[in-house]
């Protein structure tokens, strides 16, 4: 109704904001649900709607030298969700300076150049560090930087000895899995092979047969959903956790 009757003031903008903000929390609550009850690519694309629309009512209201207070939020779950994509880049440099240096807008630079540089320590460290939401929206980059993270990790092995072990433990920990049996499914995944006391295979074809099935999403209940402290709509109005 808002974009139909095309509204553009401070409490549409609050309308929309909680919209977008119950978009991210089910992203990162109802991901492992069975698609009959969640559709994460539908979630997402209304998610990307919220933003989009945002987007255009913080420069029309600029245009009246109208600010909102949570402009700089918002601006980070734009980049956070677009970190495969540089074009975001062009958008940054046409903030205003106190969003562009805010530390919303800030920390999710951060992320995107974890990612650029295939930093698996620097992201997870982020996402330990940041907000809820914040975690939210970056759950959905876990398969991919546990991937080349992993790729990473066997390649260093390599270059040490022709065969290696290394423990499921410290996997764990590396690429923050929530419990040992999601990290024996996505080593599986990748057809590597775990002794039966709990290490890693790794030689130089390791992890080169990676199953064309997409893997099953979990729950991250320590990593995110221990951040939440409070219920669900003070999610969506915009609690600090």
């Amino acid at each position: 109704d808002i974009a139909q009757q095309e509204l553009c003031d401070q409490q549409s903008v609050g309308l929309v904001e909680q919209c977008a903000r119950f978009h991210i929390h089910c992203s990162g609550r109802l991901l492992a649900e069975d698609p009959s009850v969640f559709d994460e690519k539908i979630n997402t694309e209304n998610l990307t709607k919220c933003l989009q629309t945002l987007k255009y009512m913080y420069d029309d209201l600029a245009l009246n030298n109208h600010t909102c207070p949570n402009e700089a939020e918002f601006r980070g779950y734009m980049i956070l969700l677009n970190l495969n994509d540089d074009n975001f880049i062009w958008d940054i440099n046409h903030l205003r300076p106190d969003i562009r240096h805010s530390a919303e807008v800030k920390f999710a630079l951060s992320v995107h150049s974890a990612i650029k540089c295939n930093n698996y320590v620097r992201f997870f460290k982020l996402v330990r560090q940041t907000s809820y939401l914040n975690a939210c929206v970056l759950e959905r980059y876990f398969f991919q930087v546990r991937s080349w993270g992993l790729l990473i990790i066997i390649d260093a092995h390599c270059h040490l000895a022709k065969q290696s072990l290394l423990p499921v433990r410290d996997l764990l920990r590396i690429l923050a899995f929530e419990e040992e049996l999601e990290a024996l499914v996505f080593l599986d995944h990748f057809g590597l092979e775990v002794t039966k006391d709990k290490n890693i295979i790794i030689h130089k074809n390791a992890g080169k047969n990676q199953s064309s099935t997409p893997l099953q999403k979990s729950r991250a209940t320590a990593l995110i959903e221990s951040k939440m402290t409070g219920t669900v709509g003070e999610v969506r109005f915009g609690a600090s956790f």
